[in-house]
C-alpha cells in the first residue's frame, strides 16, 4: 500500500475522530429554545394541558416522543458517517483478507524430478514460501495499523452517542421535573417517562459493519498455517 493511500485513509479516520471530539448538536434538542429553564416551562404547560399519555407500559407525552425522536435521527446520521468514513479500509482490510486465505489454502506440487531439475524446483518452491511468508508479515503489520486506527474511531463513535444521549436524557427530564411539579401527585407518574424503544436503523447498519470488520481482521491476524 502506498504511503498516499495511507494518508489517504488516515485522514478519513482523523476527520470521524475530529468530528466524534466536539459536543453533540442534536437538531430538535440542543440550542437556545431548549434550555433546562425552558424546558421545565413546557413541562408544565403540557401537564396542565394534559399532554400525558398512559398507555400499556408507557407513559409519554407528543413532546418526549419528538425528543426521542430527534435523538434517533442524529444517531442514525452519526452512524452512517461512521459507516462512510470506514468504507475504504473496510474494502482494503476485506482485499487483504481474501489474500491472506488465498496463501493459507495455496499447495505446493509434490517434486517428482531428479538431478538438476529437481533442484531448480525445490528452489522455486522455498522462493515461493519465502514471498508467501513476507508478503504474510507485510499483511499482518499493516492489518495491525488498520486495528489499531479502527478501534480508536470505533471507541470515538460510541463516547460520541454516549454523550448525545446524556444530553438528551438531561433535557427529558427536565422537561419532565416540569411536568411532575405541575401534577402534583394527581396522576400517579413515574419519575422519568418510560418510552416504546424503537429499533435504530442507522446502528443496525453500523454494527453489522463492525462485525464483519473484526472478523476479517481477527482471521487475518491469527495463527497462520506453517509453510515448508
Amino acid at each position: 500500500m502506498s504511503e498516499k493511500n495511507i494518508e489517504m485513509k488516515s485522514g478519513e479516520i482523523d476527520r470521524l475522530n475530529s468530528k466524534m471530539k466536539k459536543k453533540p448538536y442534536i437538531p430538535g434538542v440542543s440550542g437556545l429554545l431548549h434550555l433546562n429553564i425552558i424546558e421545565k416551562l413546557r413541562g408544565s404547560s403540557d401537564a396542565k394541558n394534559h399532554q400525558i399519555s398512559i398507555r400499556d407500559s408507557f407513559t409519554e407525552t407528543p413532546y418526549v416522543l419528538s425528543l426521542n425522536e430527534s435523538l434517533s435521527g442524529y444517531s442514525n446520521k452519526i452512524y452512517s458517517l461512521a459507516v462512510q468514513a470506514l468504507s475504504d479500509m473496510y474494502k482494503e482490510i476485506s482485499t487483504l483478507n481474501t489474500e491472506m486465505e488465498n496463501i493459507r489454502n495455496r499447495t505446493e506440487e509434490i517434486i517428482d524430478e531428479t538431478g538438476e531439475e529437481a533442484i531448480r524446483q525445490q528452489e522455486a518452491k522455498q522462493a515461493r514460501i519465502q514471498a508467501d511468508t513476507n508478503r504474510t508479515d507485510e499483511i499482518r503489520i499493516h492489518t495491525a495499523w488498520l486495528k489499531e486506527n479502527f478501534e480508536i474511531a470505533d471507541e470515538s463513535v460510541k463516547h460520541h452517542i454516549d454523550h448525545a444521549n446524556r444530553i438528551t436524557r438531561v433535557h427529558i427530564s427536565e422537561y419532565w421535573r416540569g411536568i411532575l411539579k405541575r401534577n402534583g401527585g394527581s396522576i400517579d407518574l413515574p419519575a422519568y417517562p418510560v418510552i416504546e424503544t424503537k429499533k435504530c436503523e442507522g446502528l443496525s447498519a453500523y454494527l453489522s459493519h463492525r462485525e464483519q470488520i473484526c472478523s476479517m481482521i481477527t482471521n487475518i491476524l491469527s495463527v497462520e498455517k506453517e509453510v515448508g
